[in-house]
């Protein structure tokens, strides 16, 4: 463990992995803490290791110098057992790769991350103390210090950085949306007639009943059929491939049919995204990447803190009643739409 009789001598850290393997929207609230770490150590080798999934969120971010992605067991359609080969094979690459820091930059304590950050083989690995369980102490030798509650989860992964001096003055997310992508979504715009002298709304339609992350398939149709009846926006739906038997329900019950927008991928979604005036969603990825492309958002939350999650910037509504994203109506989100664009003509 680093302590006073043997401090950290950050001057001879020369590479550097951050290790995040939850989900997309939590990748991309990391990269102010990547950026940090950059102009701190601008000559350092950065890497980040990511679950696969998530990947897209981070690719193409100009402060790192190489991503490695690993597929989580209970992601994989085959067998677990060459899922965790192929982690073990990214692990071995990391080691030959030889880091002299790993930081599990989660704001909280994770078995899993802690396991890859100590696996790295840095000989310093900063993190959370695993107060909860302490036989994973061994994970970490630098141990970060304690962010307070309903501190956003920029901040926490910020403040992790503190304990190396990384100056942590700047907090603007960042997601990366190639050439390619953009072009494509303009060729979409123009074929389907949008943004000619009418705002773009995106509703993204989404749902995991198991985590209680989930608004009826009655309140998009009401909501999809109120803001179609506007005369100053284009509504388009979109939504994740887990959610098309969701999507069709809906689709199949609005009045009038919608613009669709397929998303073949995470970086397809943010360039749309990027393109429209206003995201409605629930809490969740796409809120967190319409965020960092300064995309205003009206984001219906479950029992997930805002304070601790929030669409990171300003122009952004939050709804939240309860923990059942049901008890948000639709009249709640109509009523935050006229806030966002005024009464409607």
């Amino acid at each position: 463990m680093v302590t006073s009789e043997n401090p950290l001598d950050v001057d001879k850290i020369k590479r550097i992995l951050i290790v995040r393997n939850d989900n997309i929207g939590d990748v991309v609230l990391t990269t102010p803490a990547i950026e940090a770490l950059r102009k701190h150590y601008p000559d350092a080798y950065i890497a980040i290791l990511v679950a696969e999934y998530a990947r897209e969120s981070i690719d193409g971010n100009p402060h790192l110098d190489k991503i490695y992605s690993y597929q989580k067991a209970k992601h994989s359609d085959g067998s677990k057992l060459i899922s965790w080969w192929r982690q073990y094979k990214v692990i071995r690459e990391i080691r030959k790769d030889k880091f002299d820091l790993a930081i599990g930059i989660r704001s909280i304590f994770s078995p899993s991350q802690g396991w890859l950050v100590f696996a790295s083989g840095a000989p310093l690995r900063l993190g959370h103390y695993p107060k909860k369980r302490r036989h994973f102490s061994f994970c970490y030798n630098i141990y970060a210090n304690e962010t307070p509650d309903k501190t956003h989860e920029i901040i926490r992964s910020l403040d992790i950085l503190r304990k190396i001096n990384v100056d942590i003055e700047k907090k603007d997310i960042f997601f990366f949306v190639p050439e390619e992508e953009k072009k494509r979504v303009r060729e979409f715009l123009e074929r389907n007639n949008l943004k000619k002298g009418k705002r773009l709304v995106c509703l993204h339609i989404s749902g995991r009943i198991e985590e209680g992350r989930w608004w009826d398939p009655v309140n998009y149709i009401s909501l999809s059929d109120s803001l179609m009846e506007r005369g100053d926006i284009d509504l388009a739906l979109n939504w994740s491939p887990k959610d098309a038997a969701l999507s069709e329900e809906v689709i199949s019950k609005i009045k009038s049919r919608p613009v669709v927008f397929e998303s073949k991928g995470i970086k397809s979604l943010g360039a749309f995204l990027r393109e429209c005036d206003l995201l409605i969603t629930l809490q969740g990825g796409a809120m967190h990447i319409a965020a960092a492309l300064k995309t205003p958002t009206i984001a219906i939350f479950d029992k997930t803190d805002p304070d601790v999650w929030h669409p990171w910037g300003e122009d952004h509504i939050v709804l939240k009643r309860g923990n059942n994203p049901n008890l948000v109506t639709v009249k709640d989100v109509i009523d935050a739409v006229n806030k966002m664009f005024g009464e409607k003509p």
